[in-house]
């Protein structure tokens, strides 16, 4: 029945209120058409419906759909208009838009606006400010905003410094990171999971191994979990560290009761969290065991060779042993810790397990990082030594 219809029986149409048209924006932005929650809301206008700050928190959230900063605008310019004052949500929604059209100043300009205006701003409308300068990547307004927060003596959130730290790591500002986490720690919130994994990805991205390290320490004092991120990133920057140390000649090695051994705090460190995320019940990935494994490679060093095929008995003359010797060559040796660290691998699924009938060694390394498929040759060569030798 249209609205003529009613009226020429003697009924009053019924008129859509805000209750009506949020309800209807609502729909709109769940089906993801915020051009159409766009014309729902020229409805309060149409007819001269007044409304609550709830119902222009909804048709904000349609604007963060495409981040129309402006549109937002002009919706907090009508609410001025006709008088109604804006909340927490709304505020809080307002600049949620700025972020998601990348706009750190507009969020700052917004603030200081509705401060002028003599409305509250809280720690909500402050965690979107900070969500939008982390959109924006724009660690100095964050920083500055982090300022402003702490002089006017507001507890940021958990989310809030997540996005501040987010913010600075984005920006190859990690040792800054680092500084405000310890910041944060002194206003009695609490870091999470989160916060260490950006930080230890930054790291990661900077070379920043020791900072790493000294992360790892921190957050089991803090009684944070480990992850397959923060794992991955550790045994990542350890093998990145030992490499380095490989390049210049700095990796010593010791002889323990004939076995050769590396003495490198890369190399401890890398088995220290392999063992430690075992523990955690985590499965290392692939990708964590060969960064391991690399971490234990020997130098190539002649003298040293010689030294470990001494000490090993085993015998590297061509005629007898051609094989053994061109695999040694061609894959170099490792620390005898790598073969129990890709066996603990095999065994929790990391990788293919090798097996043996007789004298063939059968090893599937099509899928295995370099380092790994060194090792699976270097124990195949060492099962085809000991094979041998035993029919002599």
């Amino acid at each position: 029945m249209t609205a003529e219809s009613s009226e020429s029986k003697g009924c009053k149409p019924i008129l859509p209120d805000h209750v009506t048209v949020g309800a209807l924006m609502k729909t709109c932005i769940q089906a993801g058409q915020a051009d159409r929650a766009r014309e729902v809301y020229k409805m309060l206008r149409g007819y001269s419906i007044k409304g609550t700050p709830e119902v222009y928190t909804i048709a904000l959230r349609s604007c963060s759909l495409t981040g129309d900063l402006g549109f937002a605008l002009k919706i907090y310019e009508d609410m001025n208009k006709i008088g109604v004052q804006p909340d927490e949500m709304f505020l809080s929604a307002l600049v949620d838009v700025a972020g998601h059209a990348r706009r750190a100043d507009a969020a700052f300009e917004i603030i200081k606006d509705v401060r002028a205006k003599g409305f509250h701003v809280g720690i909500m409308a402050y965690s979107s400010c900070m969500g939008a300068c982390c959109n924006a990547k724009d660690w100095k307004k964050a920083l500055q905003l982090f300022e402003e927060i702490k002089a006017i003596k507001l507890i940021p959130t958990v989310p809030m410094m997540n996005a501040l730290i987010t913010s600075l790591c984005d920006g190859d500002q990690v040792l800054k990171a680092a500084e405000v986490l310890n910041e944060i720690k002194e206003l009695r919130v609490r870091p999470n999971e989160i916060t260490y994994s950006v930080l230890c990805v930054a790291c990661e991205r900077n070379g920043e191994a020791q900072l790493a390290l000294d992360l790892f320490e921190k957050l089991k004092v803090d009684g944070i979990g480990l992850n397959p991120t923060i794992v991955g990133c550790l045994t990542g920057l350890c093998l990145q560290m030992f490499s380095y140390d490989l390049s210049l000649g700095n990796i010593i090695v010791r002889f323990n009761q004939g076995k050769p051994q590396i003495d490198n705090k890369w190399t401890s460190s890398a088995i220290m969290v392999f063992r430690q995320a075992i523990t955690a019940g985590l499965l290392p990935s692939s990708d964590v065991l060969s960064q391991v494994l690399g971490c234990l490679r020997f130098p190539h060093d002649s003298s040293l060779k010689t030294t470990f095929i001494d000490n090993m008995g085993i015998s590297c003359d061509m005629p007898h042993h051609p094989n053994t010797n061109s695999l040694l060559e061609g894959f170099g040796e490792y620390d005898i810790r790598a073969f129990s660290v890709l066996e603990e691998g095999g065994l929790l699924g990391a990788v293919a397990s090798t097996s043996t009938k007789y004298s063939q060694i059968v090893i599937d390394a099509r899928k295995s990082n370099i380092y790994t498929a060194e090792v699976f040759f270097l124990i195949a060569c060492y099962f085809h030594e000991n094979y041998f030798s035993t029919l002599v």
